[in-house]
């Protein structure tokens, strides 16, 4: 297959990387020297300099050829020309676009085939919010991939050192769940696919297939002590940020979210019935035990902000530490980069768990400032 991508930047280059290695022929186009150079350095595709909303620079990219698309830049308006000129260039070539405007996704009639004709839409933002959204879902799960509209899930455990299933033979995990399937093991860099007599090792993760329907009777096998998410925190009130916050809004699960924009934050108390929203620095020490982070289950870091990336946590008492018998995770994203990184760990520790703050009814929502801050306000 051959595959043109507008844009060099970092979604655009890691797309051509992956399509390269699986021996696509890609084409990669972008108007900044500097990642074209990057480009022909590090990676086995053509790369062309200019424009990609330029009809001469698709042609002499050979749009009239290719079998797709692939509008990735950072700009929603250069993505959405590029997809229009392709495909009056190319009628019959399947069109891919970045969009992060959510007036624009909300516009759905824009992408039918009347008006620009683009097969999908790729929102990074909210994929992201997604995938962490179903890590929450299932506690001790280090990866999941939902199929048939979530009706299937591929879910991915490390097995630690303490599990259970430890020196096990397939077989034997699959007797005693139940109707479970392993259908690919991870262990060091290699992919296994599985027979009933291979043996469970340390550090292997274990991809099981399960029906949604059937995901409670089979939860344990993830996390044998896990109970329900009950508190989440969110450092970054940006589009990610935003995305999380908003599907978690109706789930009745305690959640606060704290950015230092006072402008976002009156926004996010706005669209936000339930998330409480807090003006205020994220690596602030006082403001975060103030807000009672060592009891939360869940804690994720969206900003792109370096220094944001890794708030201050509790010495000994992080959220990545296991309390009451409940798992708790932590997820460190850097928005700037389209990319996350998932970590759990540690082993049970009964830790006095401190007396929350007041809850506010439901449907109230609160936007509070920091000390730094000024005044609190509530809506």
């Amino acid at each position: 297959m051959k595959i043109i991508i507008v844009g060099a930047g970092e979604v655009g280059f890691h797309i051509a990387r992956k399509l390269s290695e699986e021996t696509q022929d890609v084409v990669l186009i972008d108007k900044d020297p500097q990642r074209v150079k990057r480009v022909n350095e590090h990676l086995d595709v053509q790369a062309f300099l200019g424009s990609g909303t330029s009809p001469g620079v698709l042609r002499d990219a050979g749009i009239k050829m290719v079998d797709m698309l692939v509008a990735a830049t950072d700009s929603d308006e250069v993505n959405l020309i590029a997809c229009l000129l392709a495909k009056n260039l190319n009628p019959y070539l399947i069109k891919v676009a970045r969009v992060r405007n959510e007036e624009y996704l909300q516009e759905s009639r824009l992408f039918e085939p009347d008006m620009l004709g683009i097969d999908h839409i790729i929102n990074p933002m909210s994929e992201m919010a997604d995938q962490i959204r179903s890590l929450m879902e299932i506690p001790g799960a280090s990866d999941v991939i939902e199929f048939v509209d979530g009706r299937v899930k591929l879910i991915g455990v490390t097995i630690g050192k303490n599990s259970p299933y430890v020196g096990q033979k397939l077989l034997s995990l699959t007797q005693a769940e139940g109707r479970i399937l392993v259908g690919a093991i991870l262990r060091e860099e290699q992919v296994l696919i599985p027979k009933g007599n291979d043996v469970i090792l340390e550090n292997d993760l274990v991809y099981v297939v399960v029906r949604n329907d059937e995901l409670d009777q089979t939860r344990h096998l993830f996390n044998p002590k896990a109970e329900s998410l009950k508190r989440v925190f969110i450092v970054g009130g940006g589009r990610t940020g935003t995305h999380l916050a908003r599907r978690l809004d109706p789930t009745g699960v305690n959640t606060k979210i704290i950015e230092k924009d006072s402008h976002q934050c009156a926004r996010l108390s706005e669209i936000l019935a339930n998330v409480i929203v807090i003006n205020g620095n994220g690596t602030d020490k006082e403001l975060l035990e103030e807000e009672n982070i060592r009891g939360v289950d869940f804690m994720v870091a969206i900003t792109g902000d370096e220094e944001i990336k890794y708030p201050y946590l509790p010495p000994g008492k992080g959220p990545w530490r296991q309390k009451n018998h409940r798992q708790s995770q932590q997820v460190e994203l850097c928005a700037a980069h389209d990319h996350h990184r998932h970590r759990h760990g540690g082993q049970p520790e009964a830790l006095g768990r401190e007396s929350d703050p007041p809850a506010y009814p439901a449907g109230e929502n609160r936007f509070r400032r920091s000390a730094e801050g000024g005044t609190r306000r509530s809506h």
